[in-house]
């Protein structure tokens, strides 16, 4: 249907509930769309869905970082590196780690940043440099997804061409601005 998708879209209840997740963290309810994002992923996960599952829990953690929940930021974020570092996601890796431990340093919560750095720095290092490799540079995403509502991040998404992006979180094709 749209040439290179990866995998099948979504269902229509996960996009809701990805979009309920994602309105509440634009209204400040981060702590209660953290579980909301962390059981999609797993239940994603359990369905053979890496690629979304792995994206959910990286959402998943910056959401409890926010709300302060360290050790369910800190098992959210392990498991998002953990898959990103499996399905070989070469800009995901670098972007998400530095985002995530910046996030929970400010958040007060180092002794989370210094376990991440422990056990994963040395893993990311071998995909520091696909971090500022954008294959649309130059080009603008919308701030959200139109199909779901996930934030549509140039260094998150999957190129299609210098004009389209695959979605992360559900597969849709995002047009640039």
């Amino acid at each position: 249907m749209f040439g290179r998708r990866r995998w099948a879209p979504l269902a229509p209840a996960v996009l809701a509930t990805i979009a309920k997740a994602n309105q509440l963290i634009a209204s400040n309810h981060a702590d209660q769309a953290a579980p909301m994002l962390a059981q999609l992923a797993q239940d994603l996960e359990g369905r053979g869905r890496a690629r979304p599952a792995a994206n959910l829990h990286a959402e998943a953690a910056h959401a409890y970082a926010a709300s302060r929940n360290e050790s369910a930021a800190l098992a959210q974020a392990r498991a998002a590196l953990n898959q990103f570092l499996q399905l070989q996601m070469a800009r995901r890796v670098p972007t998400f780690y530095g985002n995530i431990t910046r996030k929970l340093r400010a958040n007060g919560m180092s002794a989370a940043a210094d376990t991440l750095q422990k056990e994963f720095g040395d893993k990311v290092k071998p995909f520091e440099k696909f971090r500022s490799a954008s294959p649309a540079q130059g080009r603008r995403l919308p701030a959200n997804c139109p199909h779901c509502g996930a934030a549509a991040r140039s260094d998150e998404v999957d190129w299609i061409d210098g004009q389209s992006a695959e979605c992360a979180y559900c597969g849709g094709v995002i047009q640039t601005k």
